[in-house]
């Protein structure tokens, strides 16, 4: 199954609450850049697009092992949930 890059209609003020969720629940610094990317992308772009980089470093922490990174990968899923309705697959995008 191929996903399409490109996201439904979502509420921005949603994204933004995601976004601002995901940012408190990652460990490292490194990690926010996902943020921005997706903020830059989805919030501060007419119209919104979704790059490949932030769609595949998404994919990535809707499916990261490891106990330190539950909060932000539920968060993660929740972000997909709303720009795909879906929780994107890491495998499905060879990512």
């Amino acid at each position: 199954m191929a996903y399409e890059l490109k996201p439904q209609p979502f509420d921005p003020k949603e994204l933004d609450m995601l976004l601002r969720r995901f940012e408190v629940n990652v460990r490292r610094q490194i990690d926010v850049r996902l943020v921005r990317e997706l903020r830059h992308d989805l919030l501060d772009t007419t119209p919104p697009y979704l790059s490949r980089t932030p769609l595949l470093r998404l994919a990535r922490w809707c499916d990261t092992e490891g106990g330190v990174y539950e909060d932000a990968m539920l968060v993660a899923r929740e972000i997909s949930m709303l720009l795909f309705g879906k929780v994107i697959s890491r495998r499905e995008l060879k990512t």
